[in-house]
This record gives C-alpha cells, structure tokens and sequence, in this order.
C-alpha cells in the first residue's frame, strides 16, 4: 500500500515538473529554438509520462481494493479513450508539423519555423507510434488473457441453479 501511494505522488509530482518545464521554456525563448523545443520536450515528457504512472498506481490501488484491472475489462475503459485520446493528439502534432514544414502557415525560412516543423513532427510521430504500439501489442493480448481466465474460473466452479 506504500508503494502505490508513493507511485501516486511521484506521478504528481513528475506532471507538476511538467507544467513547470512547460512555462520555463516560454520564459528562456531568447536562447533560440534548440533550447525551447529541447524543454518543451523535457515538459511533454514528464507530463504525460506522469500522467501514466498516476494512472498505472491508480489502478493499482483500485485492485488492492478488489476492483478488475482496467488491462483486463473486456469494455471500453477510461484507460481506452485516454489512449485514444493521446493517439489523436499525435496525429493532430504530426499533421500540423508537416504542414508547417511545407510551409502552409506561413514562410519556412527562418530557423524558428524550421525547428518548430521538426518538433512537431517528431512528437507527433512519437505519440502516434506508442499510440498505435500499445493497441496492437497490448490490447490483444489482455484480451486473450481475459478469456483464458475466464475459461479456466468456468472449469474451476461449476454452474449451480439457485434454490
């Protein structure tokens, strides 16, 4: 019970740094693009990836209590539209960074339009493929694993008509 509540305050506080970084990197944009994108990434990173530990301590936490891990729901689950929810906003990145790259919003010939197309780009891609990774490789497999649980409490405990 530690464990899990010290993963649900260093998730927290990992998403804290992340908002942090996030304004610190607006606050030193006269140091140039490398160093705006560079902490931009920085924020990104530890926003979302403590949003994940919170989520992955939660359920935890959920299970100590006798709830269903949310991996092996058969339903739709808030972990499912989350990760729905962070494979479109990839795509939207990816998108808008190509565009920008071919110069669809204007000149791309500054190095802070460049950089900006190149950061988009690579973030979109990024959250795009662990999007699309976790589907193909997690999903089915939890799933399989749900019915063979099932399978196997069925031959364990026979059905019996209440009286």
């Amino acid at each position: 019970m530690l464990a899990v509540a010290i993963g649900l305050v260093l998730g927290m506080l990992c998403s804290t740094a992340g908002v942090l970084l996030f304004v610190a990197a607006f606050l030193f944009t006269q140091a140039g693009p490398g160093v705006l994108l560079g902490l931009m990434g920085g924020a990104f990173g530890c926003f979302f990836g403590g949003l994940g530990s919170l989520a992955g301590s939660w359920n935890t936490y959920r299970q100590l209590h006798g709830k269903i891990d949310w991996m092996r729901i058969a339903g739709r689950t808030v972990l499912d539209y989350a990760l729905a929810g962070y494979g479109l906003f990839g795509l939207v990145l990816l998108v808008l960074g190509i565009l920008c790259r071919h110069g669809l919003f204007g000149p791309t010939a500054t190095d802070w339009s460049r950089a900006a197309a190149m950061g988009l780009s690579s973030l979109g891609g990024l959250v795009l493929f662990q999007a699309v990774v976790f589907w193909r490789v997690e999903f089915p497999s939890c799933c399989r694993l749900l019915r063979l649980e099932i399978q196997q409490h069925e031959a364990r405990q026979p059905f019996v008509v209440p009286a």
